[in-house]
């Protein structure tokens, strides 16, 4: 079982036996990191990202950058799929990144995945109520959102932000486990996150735009899978 930030004792013994291989073995490394996923295979992507691009960058290092791409690409296109409003868009901008990241690593142009995911990284804090309150707090620079996300999509992500705050209703803390409430204290301290989740129920039009802005960032990032070329 993966909690947040923990693994299980054996997911955790194999990547540490990973960490030891790569070096010498990668090729072993790269069966260790994999053994871990199965362990994972029931867990939701979000709580397993780490180890995927863990297997991602060693493929890389075991020069078959190709395969290391696939399994980011692939694992995105997983997420496109889940109808996990609340971290969808997270999960893709954290792949997109790091697809962009691999890109750097051989030293091939990322600028395509590095904005888009950006995007999609924006649409994730809307979609947890967090988007205005990382330009308020100056995280995000407004000036320099308007020059990455056109004023469509930036109206968009302001309805999504707005809608998805639900202030009238509390968390009641006594019904959930001691690793939940860590994660809730650590990310959402005004203890809000039950009551997004029951406003993404409610709320079809929240649902419809967010859909329509992801399907948007979607169709920019699976052309950026398109026009990678490797050379």
């Amino acid at each position: 079982m993966v909690t947040f930030g923990e693994y299980d004792p054996e997911v955790s013994r194999l990547l540490k036996a990973a960490t030891a291989s790569k070096k010498e073995n990668i090729e072993a490394a790269i069966k260790y990191v994999r053994q871990a996923l199965d362990k994972c295979a029931q867990e939701d992507i979000g709580s397993k990202l780490s180890i995927i691009q863990k297997l991602a960058d060693y493929q890389r290092l075991g020069g078959r950058l190709d395969h290391s791409l696939a399994t980011i690409q692939q694992t995105y296109l997983n997420v496109c799929t889940s109808d996990d409003f609340f971290m969808k868009a997270t999960n893709a901008s954290q792949l997109l990144c790091y697809f962009g990241t691999l890109l750097r690593k051989q030293s091939l142009n990322s600028t395509a995945f590095d904005e888009v995911g950006f995007e999609f990284y924006c649409l994730g804090l809307a979609a947890q109520n967090r988007f205005q309150q990382k330009i308020a707090d100056g995280t995000l620079d407004k000036s320099a959102l308007q020059q990455s996300i056109d004023l469509h999509a930036l109206d968009e992500l302001n309805f999504i932000d707005k809608a998805s705050k639900a202030p009238e209703w509390e968390v009641d803390e006594r019904g959930l486990l001691p690793e939940y409430m860590n994660y809730i204290d650590q990310y959402f301290p005004d203890g809000v996150v039950q009551p997004l989740l029951l406003e993404w129920k409610r709320n079809t039009e929240l649902r419809h735009r967010f859909n329509e802005l992801f399907s948007q960032f979607d169709r920019k990032a699976r052309q950026a899978f398109l026009d990678t070329t490797l050379s």
